[in-house]
């Protein structure tokens, strides 16, 4: 399997169709194909082989997708960087991963120049953006004009396509190798599981450097469909592009539906167009969900679950398991493992678990990783008996719709009962008015840990603590229930991936 077999076919099949759409760009599959072979080419020119590493550093933009394929064209592997990190944090990804060549845009011009001398002195450096070109940088679409096309590279499908670094919430970031035959497995189970036909508008409204929007850029080639592009992210943006373009699907994490709906004519302008909103990366809080499925019921809903380890998805809550106007009560689960997917819980020891009881989520299928980069020790824990262990705490039901119920990092132990940090903040977002809701462990000298809520009111929204300890204690029992809370007005730490980044949060608290 080759992640870019996609293009040269649709090249083929559909070469005047619309491959690209952003602004005033509108690229043909044919215009795609030529431009991503003659970039292939000079990244050629520059040094860049079989089994290179080449970064990216760049915001949603068409250029992400092209240098995507010509980086794979060459068997040579991509890694996005999260453009929200620190220089630190950039420099030690590149470092990391050995990057021979960086692209860097405008809008992280600032991150780059903040790099150490040392480490953009020793690698390529092509500035893929408009306008003048910074000194000791090539310019891409000079490289695209005078460069001649690259032979396609023959690659086995154990090649490593991509290398994606997890968020580093919980420490050092990893780099997670992932292959053609891991990306294009993935696509294909996707497209087959989801009954996605060929074409198709899809809007790249997430940031692109993470997978979750990434993972599109490949089902969306593989179906020959157009890739609209939202620059920067807006409710109004998306608003307008949605409507503009009549964009048909997308995928959106928790936090971006919030801020869509908190503005119920911009959300008609969107939700009333789009055909089928998927979402995923964090958990999507239950009366969110029924408010959209009560707003919009002629949208289709569809819930991803999995973690980059798994290119990323591992299971999906079609559409006819959301239910209409009011959900379902399997609405409240992941779903079921994708195609050629298998998914158990098992206990400490690795043992697999009965219908009902929680324990760790593992996984095994043709979509999961190689392993992490230079990571020997933890590939293997990551991977041992065969199966990837996500970390994540879940339940089976006889149906087999897995239910995830925490990180298993995140749950609480209070009073040697177990706390699911999930099941909290549901019950908090029932109260109208939340607009963000984090629950975390806060040390306690009796019961080891105590259940501490933070909450973010909506704009014009007064709350008291009062009001939350009171809703909790109609809904929670008694050792679940918050004993404090903390009300405040600014916006909740996200990871790029739009994760609430618990760890600030206890860091915050506890300090």
């Amino acid at each position: 399997m080759n992640t870019t077999e996609s293009i040269i076919r649709n090249a083929l099949r559909c070469p005047n169709s619309s491959a690209i759409i952003e602004n005033e760009i509108n690229f043909s599959w044919q215009e795609l194909s030529g431009r991503v072979g003659r970039l292939a080419g000079a990244l050629q020119t520059c040094g860049i082989g079989f089994g290179d590493h080449v970064a990216q550093l760049l915001g949603n933009a068409y250029r992400n997708i092209e240098s995507t394929y010509a980086v794979q064209w060459l068997g040579a592997a991509v890694v996005p960087i999260n453009i929200r990190w620190t220089a630190a944090e950039v420099a030690f990804a590149l470092e990391d991963c050995e990057a021979k060549l960086l692209f860097v845009d405008r809008q992280n011009l600032a991150t780059y120049q903040n790099l150490p001398l040392a480490l953009t002195e020793a690698i390529t450096v092509i500035w893929a953006d408009s306008g003048d070109c910074p000194d000791g940088m090539l310019s891409y679409d000079s490289l695209i004009t005078t460069s001649s096309a690259a032979a396609r590279a023959e690659v086995s499908g154990t090649d490593i396509s991509s290398i994606f670094y997890t968020g580093g919430t919980t420490g050092r970031s990893k780099g997670v190798m992932l292959s053609h035959d891991n990306q294009v497995a993935h696509s294909i189970a996707f497209i087959a599981d989801c009954g996605l036909a060929a074409g198709g508008k899809y809007l790249h409204a997430a940031p692109m450097f993470h997978i979750a929007d990434s993972l599109f850029t490949h089902v969306v080639s593989m179906l020959g469909g157009v890739h609209v592009i939202l620059p920067q992210f807006s409710p109004q943006g998306l608003a307008e592009i949605v409507s503009k373009h009549q964009v048909e699907f997308t995928v959106l994490v928790p936090t971006m539906i919030q801020m869509v709906m908190s503005d119920r004519a911009v959300a008609d302008r969107v939700f009333k167009v789009l055909k089928h909103l998927y979402y995923g990366a964090s958990p999507m809080p239950e009366a969110l969900t029924r408010e959209i499925l009560s707003a919009y019921p002629d949208l289709d809903l569809s819930q991803a679950y999995g973690q980059t380890e798994s290119s990323p998805v591992l299971t999906i809550l079609p559409p006819r398991w959301h239910g209409k106007g009011e959900p379902l009560p399997q609405a409240r689960s992941a779903g079921r493992p994708i195609y050629g997917t298998e998914l158990r819980i098992v206990d400490s020891e690795d043992r697999e678990l009965a219908i009902g009881e929680t324990g760790e989520i593992v996984a095994r299928g043709p979509q999961v990783m190689q392993g992490y980069w230079k990571r020997p020790e933890e590939t293997a824990a990551a991977l041992r008996g065969g199966w990837l262990h996500t970390g994540d705490a879940g339940v089976m039901d006889e149906l087999g719709f897995v239910y995830v119920v925490d990180r298993i990092k995140d749950m609480i132990i209070s009073g040697g009962e177990n706390v699911y940090t999930v099941e909290v903040e549901n019950a908090i977002y029932d109260i109208p008015g939340v607009a963000q809701c984090s629950v975390i462990g806060l040390p306690h000298e009796k019961w080891g840990e105590a259940v501490h809520a933070i909450v973010v009111p909506a704009a014009g929204v007064d709350l008291e603590e009062a009001t939350i300890l009171n809703h909790c204690r109609e809904q929670l029992a008694d050792f679940k229930r918050p004993r404090s809370v903390t009300i405040r007005r600014e916006p909740l730490p996200i990871s790029g991936a739009g994760k609430i980044l618990k760890r600030e949060l206890r860091a915050e608290m506890i300090a």
